[in-house]
């Protein structure tokens, strides 16, 4: 929490309640955003010599990655990036926009492989848009 209000910023919008159940309808049409700031690449392996590794030498810098609607249950957002982006180490509680909007839909929180690899399945995002998620946001923000 700020001590003070931070000025120049427009916060992003919540979502109305239980819009991700109207997105699933759209199925794989269904398009979002999601904004990360963690690692971006790996260092080694095939191109650069020995057994790869997760280059941590991240700027912060903000990446923005278009995906699809992969599955929607009732507390989960699974996404299927677009164009070999992946969600990674540090992106945790980073948000999935709604496309062409400010609307979040969810809360990045993990990225299972069944492989067991890292950086390397669909990201999965925790729904704002629930009943409980509505009840513990509603006591610090007003809700849509």
């Amino acid at each position: 929490m700020l001590n003070t209000p931070a000025a120049g910023i427009t916060p992003a919008s919540l979502p109305a309640a239980g819009l991700l159940d109207q997105l699933a309808s759209q199925g794989q049409r269904a398009s979002f955003q999601m904004v990360g700031y963690g690692i971006s690449r790996y260092t080694g392996g095939a191109n650069g010599g020995g057994h790869p590794a997760l280059d941590f030498s991240s700027t912060g810098t903000r990446e923005l990655a278009a995906g699809n609607l992969s599955s929607v249950t009732s507390g989960w957002l699974r996404l299927q990036l677009n164009g070999g982006a992946a969600a990674c180490i540090g992106d945790s509680g980073a948000p999935s926009l709604v496309d062409g909007s400010d609307v979040i839909a969810g809360v990045f929180i993990l990225d299972g492989s069944l492989s067991g690899g890292q950086c390397q399945s669909q990201p999965w995002s925790m729904r704002v848009d629930t009943p409980s998620a509505r009840a513990f946001l509603g006591q610090y923000v007003a809700l849509p």
